[in-house]
């Protein structure tokens, strides 16, 4: 296929670097919470997907460690602030990531480090679970920076391993490199691997620069053998050599960290790659001249040129370089997009670039090129596009029904105002609505309110796409909703858990529904409000972490583009799980408290049991406790004596078969400072006299 074009073509890769080491994109510090985490990585990808970037390239193991959960590797420090800590309240950051972008049709690729341990400026604790500290002979040390050797095979085959577990257990479109290999300025670290291990090798920078192929080889073989949909990509420092092309010049990487990128693309041993093109039009390092160059080397593989987004706004790097770069690409029919670093510039819109992009040269949304050598055989079309409501859901929305013969990666939503509208003008990039992993688009304020004319494709793993749809015409409902009616849990209840689903029936042309939630005063007047929350698709909603032996009420508003419907019935209900209990003793912030205290607290009747926790320190964290038991009673003895002079946290929850309560505040306290009595004197007597020269106290 022929992808070059200066207009906003169909299809090329349009991707940015999600950076996590050092905290660059993500997150913004290791002591956010796990739902600001969350909720800030779902905020990246919405303003990526905004500016219609279709591949998030997501950095997930940044020093031989992970943003997932492995058993290979130990959590990354950047992401909990000590490596090997859990995420608490858990989640994966990896899966999340996939499920966000697939749902937005942008490709998820995995971005690894494939050697880098710490840098010396990173003043990293290793993890026990961390190879380097397994494995301690695998380790170069390059003036205090740590990589694992690419010259031992275990080496290679640990990090094989990591990939093909990443591959085997999760959704991603592709596995990334960077720009790392051997570290510049190494000298002798190596000699001995390459005493023990030359590989018929003479020259140690050919054996150095084989050794990373030989890791790429074995890396490629696997993906081809375990998930050949999956692609295999480089993001090599833009200068293959010094002088190459004529009249370039540039870190020489060929022979300071031993990076050949030509023979990688001689070999066919990578689907893509992306050449770090950090420079501007012109200079000893000309665009201009860099990314043909790489394009005409590519040997039949993609090549999508890295662009220095963080650059904008140098005095060598003014605003109007993306721009030129982007269309300069469309003109080379070797050259299939480029990717960005790095995504928070998006956010920032250095320069007006992202405004740029969106609103000119990524006006419309653009399909992923389909690589030749994978499998070219398109899907089947969808069936059966109708307005209908979407299967487990309490909602209507356009869908239709997905082919069963092939796995379905993404979904392309068209659109035209025409009635002549055909299957021949979906070539046109005008007429992509949406594309999107699920076998629906919601109906929401963002959906075109006029009528329009609608085919749906699909699209495979390689992103081939099918022939189109059945043609509907489809015009959103104006009527206001009906009103929803509520199910369960039934009014009134008294038996509600301390999980428990709100359900309410489907309101006639809803689109969504909003749900608020109050608490019940004693005289059953409403109290205060808990939750709102707006544009639930589906007709229930689940509820956790309420207080015990409390009475709730809510109600339910549906919504359409025409506007909410009335709200619902309110109906009430009271959880009858225990309260929060109350502590006593130790006192909030008690000093001098005994060594072997007695703790108590205020439980209600309806608690059979309690379940207690007592940490040395002021927090109560998984490492620090030395206590974790369930007892029958509101009181608890110590049973080894506490430090003295100590700091103490302590806590306690309620259960009952409707479930748990919530922890009760953490009261801290500090043990009494035991003084030594006082020493007595003995010997020498008071005003003893006749002392000799020798004198024992």
């Amino acid at each position: 296929q022929n992808y070059a074009q200066s207009t906003s073509p169909k299809r090329e890769l349009r991707g940015a670097w999600l950076s996590t080491v050092r905290n660059i994109d993500w997150p913004t510090a290791p002591t956010n919470t796990s739902e600001k985490k969350i909720s800030d990585l779902i905020k990246i990808i919405d303003y990526l997907k905004a500016t219609n970037i279709n591949t998030v390239v997501f950095q997930v193991r940044p020093a031989s460690d992970a943003m997932y959960a492995s058993t290979i590797e130990p959590w990354s420090y950047w992401l909990t602030g000590k490596q090997g800590k859990a995420p608490s309240p858990f989640f994966d950051p990896l899966e999340i990531a996939i499920e966000e972008s697939h749902k937005r049709g942008m490709e998820l690729h995995a971005w690894i480090n494939p050697y880098r341990v710490r840098n010396a400026s990173y003043n990293l604790t290793l993890d026990d679970m961390n190879v380097a500290k397994q494995h301690p002979d695998w380790v170069l040390n390059i003036n205090g920076d740590e990589i694992l050797d690419p010259g031992l095979l275990p080496v290679r085959e640990h990090v094989v391993s990591v990939i093909t577990d990443i591959i085997t257990r999760y959704d991603v479109d592709a596995i990334h490199f960077d720009d790392y290999f051997y570290l510049e300025g190494i000298t002798t670290e190596d000699n001995q691997t390459f005493i023990d291990y030359p590989r018929g090798f003479t020259n140690k920078g050919d054996w150095r620069r084989d050794n990373v192929n030989e890791l790429l080889r074995m890396i490629y073989l696997t993906i081809q053998s375990v998930a050949p949909h999956v692609k295999f990509g480089q993001s090599p420092p833009g200068i293959w050599k010094n002088g190459v092309p004529e009249s370039t010049f540039g870190w020489d990487v060929y022979n300071s960290i031993y990076c050949d990128a030509v023979t990688w693309l001689d070999e066919q041993i990578i689907d893509y790659l992306a050449p770090q093109l950090y420079w501007q039009f012109g200079g000893g390092q000309d665009y201009g001249k860099l990314a043909p160059w790489w394009a005409s080397v590519r040997n039949d593989r993609h090549i999508y040129p890295g662009l220095a987004y963080y650059r904008v706004g140098e005095s060598t790097f003014d605003k109007t370089q993306i721009g030129k770069m982007v269309r300069f690409n469309r003109e080379d029919d070797g050259l299939f997009g480029e990717v960005y670093f790095t995504s928070n510039n998006f956010d920032d819109n250095l320069g007006g670039v992202t405004d740029t992009l969106t609103n000119d040269l990524y006006r419309y949304p653009a399909l992923l090129p389909v690589m030749d050598w994978k499998d070219t055989s398109p899907p089947d079309a969808p069936t059966n596009l109708r307005f209908d409501r979407v299967t487990g859901s309490g909602t209507t929305a356009l869908t239709w029904d997905i082919p069963l013969n092939e796995e379905i990666k993404f979904n392309v939503i068209y659109r035209s105002v025409d009635s002549n509208f055909s299957s021949t003008d979906i070539q046109d990039p005008a007429n992509i609505l949406e594309i999107t992993s699920n076998n629906y688009l919601q109906v929401d304020e963002n959906f075109p309110a006029d009528k329009g004319y609608f085919f749906v494709t699909a699209l495979d793993r390689n992103n081939n796409e099918s022939d189109v749809s059945n043609n509907f015409k489809f015009q959103p409902s104006i009527a206001i909703p009906d009103i929803p009616t509520l199910v369960s849990p039934l009014n009134a209840s008294s038996d509600v858990r301390d999980t428990t689903n709100l359900v309410w029936n489907y309101a006639q042309n809803a689109d969504s529904y909003s749900l608020s939630i109050f608490t019940l005063a004693a005289d059953g007047i409403i109290d205060s409000i808990v939750i709102e929350v707006n544009s639930i698709i589906d007709t229930s909603y689940q509820i956790t972490g309420f207080e015990g032996l409390t009475s709730y009420s809510w109600y339910v508003t549906a919504s359409s583009l025409a506007g909410d419907s009335e709200a619902s019935s309110e109906y009430s209900f009271t959880t009858a799980f225990p309260s929060t209990p109350i502590p006593l003793a130790p006192t909030f912030q008690q000093i001098d408290v005994a060594l072997y205290p007695l703790f108590t607290w205020h439980g209600d009747l309806v608690s059979p049991n309690f379940r207690f926790q007592l940490s040395e320190g002021l927090g109560i964290t998984t490492e620090s406790i030395i206590i974790d038991t369930i007892i029958t009673t509101s009181s608890i003895s110590s049973i080894d004596s506490l430090k003295p002079g100590t700091f103490y946290a302590w806590r306690v929850n309620a259960q009952n078969s409707f479930g748990i309560s919530l922890w009760s505040k953490t009261f801290q306290f500090k043990t009494m400072v035991i003084l030594p009595e006082t020493p007595e004197l003995v010997s020498p007597h008071n005003s003893q006299n006749t002392l000799g020269d020798s004198i024992n106290f």
